[in-house]
């Protein structure tokens, strides 16, 4: 318990995604106590609070497959005050289609994307040193 960090410690630099992540590793290491760090900071800076209300709206919305709430998020972030969450759901309300049918859907491209992902990280790893038939081979024997 001692690697907890208090919340005096912990400056405005600190970006939300990873204060999200933070809450997320304390809530499953630290259960009960993560509120002792979380929500001094979550009241301190209210646009870190709205960023995880959105994220919790987006977790609910597809655990539920429920569109009538992401229409009902996508309005009231399109009224927030912070131009990022603003920015987000006009995002999302350019390519509503595509955002409801995720919602919906069963099917989902995680695989297409974690192949992508470890290819781009292989090439990455071997820039500047092999030709692609050395990057080939180290992909087909990667898996």
């Amino acid at each position: 318990m001692a690697n907890l960090i208090s919340s005096s410690r912990i400056g405005i630099k600190l970006m939300p995604i990873k204060l999200m992540s933070l809450h997320k590793r304390l809530n499953t290491t630290y259960p009960g106590q993560e509120k002792n760090l979380i929500l001094p900071i979550l009241n301190k800076y209210l646009k870190i609070s709205e960023i995880q209300q959105c994220i919790l709206d987006f977790r609910t919305i597809y655990n539920d497959k429920d569109v009538t709430l992401l229409e009902q998020s996508i309005t009231r972030y399109s009224e927030s005050p912070s131009n990022s969450i603003k920015s987000f759901a006009s995002g999302l309300l350019s390519d509503l289609v595509a955002v409801k049918n995720s919602v919906t859907s069963e099917l989902s491209n995680g695989f297409v994307e974690g192949n992508n992902n470890k290819i781009k990280t292989i090439r990455r790893i071997m820039y500047g040193r092999a030709k692609i038939d050395l990057l080939r081979v180290k992909i087909l024997y990667s898996r």
